[in-house]
């Protein structure tokens, strides 16, 4: 199931070294003791609600992500005349002449 993520693109403060933006929340304010093992598993122990954050901006697969518009369109009439085509393959006559 896909998410769209939804807030505002400049972010929120939400308090001392706390920011918020695009459904993700950073908390600098938040420091656990290197022995204190127990603080550091609770920290740690909802990775299902960052994983599911990252699925979201992931693309589905095959899916073109630039788009062209106007005379670069794929089916676009003038096309030929703006894009350039394949380099004329070289023969040994070419080089023989030359």
């Amino acid at each position: 199931m896909r998410r769209r993520l939804i807030g505002p693109e400049e972010g929120i403060r939400s308090g001392p070294l706390c920011f918020c933006s695009r459904g993700f929340s950073l908390h600098a304010a938040t420091s656990v003791e290197a022995t204190d093992r127990v603080q550091a598993e609770r920290l740690c122990r909802s990775p299902e609600e960052l994983l599911e954050k990252l699925a979201a901006l992931v693309p589905p697969p095959r899916l073109n992500l630039v788009r062209y518009h106007g005379v670069l369109a794929p089916h676009a009439a003038g096309r030929a005349q703006i894009v350039p085509g394949p380099k004329p393959a070289h023969d040994a006559t070419d080089a023989a002449t030359a």
